[in-house]
């Protein structure tokens, strides 16, 4: 493991450095560093991916955060999939008034969140080992996903849990478009679709966008 600290990148004072903070470049850097350590003996992330975590995970994460933040009045947010912490982690660094709630089925990934929210120092976060659907009716106020499913399956599986004007943060790839025009015409008498943003990974051609769907009363 040794070998991936020496060809891990890590670029986000370079392109992120005039942007954020010391604390929060220090703790974006904890979070990375011990992304590393668990995950070859927790498959977190691809080994394959290991060099540029940096650029795949965090850059993203952030770009997609800052639209997010700016957006977002409420103050609490449920990342929805949590898995390996993206956006949720980034999401409590960059704003630690808003709080983050990581819900997760897989018991590893789970405590993975646990022990490094606890190493980064998070006071604003708590994680649930659940099924999203298994939430209480109306009880998610906000709420963002990364990787969790197509945005159809969604806004299908959370519409009874997401309350009444609650907004819903999807992290997409540039085929967004093709993911809103499957949606159901069912679901849209219950969801707001809303593009509110583009950017481009640093230093990379992958192009994402932010979509916002908001429950409808």
């Amino acid at each position: 493991m040794a070998e991936d600290y020496v060809k891990a990148n890590w670029r986000i004072p370079e392109w992120f450095g005039s942007e954020l903070n010391e604390k929060e470049l220090k703790d974006l850097r904890m979070f990375h560093v011990e992304l590393l350590s668990f995950s070859e003996k927790m498959n977190l992330v691809s080994l394959t991916s290991l060099p540029d975590l940096d650029q795949l995970h965090f850059a993203d994460s952030i770009q997609a955060s800052k639209i997010i933040l700016k957006d977002f009045k409420g103050k609490s947010l449920v990342d929805i999939g949590a898995g390996n912490g993206f956006p949720g982690v980034v999401l409590a660094i960059l704003d630690r008034t808003v709080k983050i709630t990581f819900v997760e089925t897989r018991g590893k990934r789970v405590e993975f969140l646990k022990h490094v929210c606890a190493r980064i120092g998070l006071q604003n976060v708590e994680v649930y080992h659940s099924r999203v659907e298994d939430l209480e009716e109306g009880s998610i106020t906000g709420g963002v996903s990364r990787a969790f499913a197509t945005l159809p399956n969604a806004l299908l599986n959370t519409r009874k849990v997401f309350a009444d004007g609650a907004d819903y943060y999807h992290m997409k790839s540039d085929g967004w478009a093709s993911e809103v025009a499957s949606i159901p015409h069912q679901l849209c008498s219950i969801w707001n679709i809303e593009h509110i943003g583009d950017y481009s990974v640093k230093d990379a051609s992958i192009e994402r966008a932010v979509i916002k769907a908001t429950k409808l009363g």
